[in-house]
C-alpha cells in the first residue's frame, strides 16, 4: 500500500489531499496527475491577479516547474523508495507532494 498527496511545507496534510493506493506506480501515476492539476490552477490563479501589461517574468510558473521536476527527478526515478518535492506557488508558498510506502 501507498500513500500521496501533497501540503503546505511544514505543515500536516489535509485529509482531502491523502490519497491510498495499491501499488507504488499506481501513486506515482496520480501524484503526476495531481502535482500538475495543482500546478494549471495556481498558474491560471496567479495570472487573474496580474496587471495585462505584465512583463514575461512576471507569468506563472509553477506548472513549468512541475514539469521540470517530473521530466528529470520524477517519483518513477527512485523505483520502491519514498519521495517528496517541493514547489513554489504564485503566491510564494511551498507546496510539498510526496509519496510513502505504508508500513
Amino acid at each position: 500500500m501507498w500513500t500521496f498527496g501533497f501540503n503546505l511545507a511544514g505543515t500536516s496534510p489535509n485529509p482531502d489531499n491523502v490519497h491510498d493506493v495499491d501499488t507504488r506506480e499506481e501513486a506515482c501515476q496520480a501524484l503526476r496527475s495531481e502535482m500538475r492539476e495543482y500546478a494549471d490552477r495556481d498558474d491560471d490563479n496567479t495570472a487573474e491577479t496580474l496587471p495585462d501589461d505584465a512583463a514575461d517574468d512576471d507569468q506563472p510558473v509553477m506548472r513549468a516547474t512541475v514539469d521540470s521536476i517530473l521530466t528529470d527527478d520524477g517519483p518513477d526515478c527512485m523505483p520502491d523508495r519514498d519521495w517528496s518535492a517541493w514547489v513554489e506557488d504564485g503566491s510564494g508558498w511551498r507546496i510539498e507532494f510526496w509519496l510513502k510506502r505504508n508500513a
